[in-house]
């Protein structure tokens, strides 16, 4: 399937992490309109193949001969193998389409195993969406000095989505990333500096009361 195919489809490709949730959701809704999703969450299993040999006889070069009959019958024999593969491959030529080369030189061979890897790899408790959970906690929510409150509701709303990732945070560090995305050179430079003292000698230092004194200083 091609890039202009995905695009028509509303698609997006899957570019990092941070695009997961969005590809997901449409990738999804475009396996439910093709009538493919029991091919990619595993419902539709894959039908043994049937033995050729079981249908014709060997002729002399070994190879097993059949007769018009014997072929159809075959085929007939086949078809659930046969269109079990095409959905399968149908699945797959999307999956692939809609990721970057790297990624898709890494899938499994099967619709299913393709989706599990991906929605393993970038889901809410896959690697690539921690990394973003917690770049997130760093990064993405600096005080800027002008709405106390709205900084500390974000960023312990990124806190709470690192925890439901899975990400263990001990309270010492939970404390020390709060503390990075506050400007030293602010107002509570002094609020700051108690803070990292406190670490210093070994206090017991929790989120919550930090939170608590800033909003009070």
């Amino acid at each position: 399937m091609a890039d202009s195919d995905l695009t028509r489809m509303r698609v997006p490709k899957l570019k990092s992490a941070a695009d997961y949730r969005s590809w997901r959701r449409a990738i999804d809704g475009l396996f439910n309109s093709l009538n493919l999703t029991d091919y990619v969450t595993g419902l539709e299993e894959e039908p043994e193949d049937v033995d050729r040999a079981d249908y014709g006889t060997p002729g002399k070069d070994g190879k097993i001969k059949l007769t018009a009959d014997q072929k159809s019958a075959y085929n007939l024999a086949r078809l659930p193998y046969t269109d079990w593969r095409v959905k399968d491959g149908k699945a797959r030529a999307i999956i692939v389409a809609s990721v970057p080369d790297y990624l898709a030189d890494q899938l499994p061979n099967t619709a299913k195993a393709q989706y599990d890897f991906i929605c393993e790899r970038y889901g809410d408790k896959g690697p690539g969406q921690k990394q973003v959970l917690l770049c997130n906690l760093l990064y993405a929510n600096p005080f800027d000095g002008k709405d106390l409150q709205e900084f500390i509701n974000k960023w312990t709303q990124s806190l709470t989505k690192c925890t439901r990732a899975g990400i263990t945070i001990s309270d010492e560090i939970k404390v020390l990333l709060f503390v990075c995305n506050i400007d030293v050179s602010s107002k509570f430079k002094r609020w700051i500096d108690n803070v990292r003292d406190k670490l210093r000698r070994n206090e017991k230092v929790v989120l919550e009361s930090i939170i608590q004194d800033l909003m009070d200083n």
